[in-house]
């Protein structure tokens, strides 16, 4: 049988846990900086998404792409009204069994 470890030697990734005040203010800056450089991705990524379309060059364009935003629309609603009726029928009023 083998010997049981430590609960440091059984810890994966021990050489990531700092020892030293220096070593946790070098992680602390570095996670920061992840973190920032992460804000700044998700805030392109928003805009992108949520930005406003360009205007179209063509009347042809700007009826489809409000039709397609209209049908988009349509859909969510639909679904949502869907999903409010299953969720009411399940936690909705239950009949008592008589007997």
């Amino acid at each position: 049988m083998t010997q049981p470890t430590s609960s440091l030697e059984s810890r994966p990734h021990t050489s990531d846990i700092p020892t030293t005040l220096e070593q946790l203010m070098q992680q602390k800056a570095s996670l920061r900086q992840q973190i920032e450089a992460q804000k700044a991705v998700m805030a392109r990524i928003s805009y992108e998404v949520t930005a406003p379309f360009t205007p179209a060059v063509h009347k042809g364009n700007s009826l489809l792409r409000a039709f397609n935003r209209g049908m988009a629309v349509f859909d969510g609603v639909m679904l949502g009204l869907k999903m409010m009726r299953q969720v009411k029928s399940i936690f909705g009023k239950k009949s008592r069994y008589r007997y």
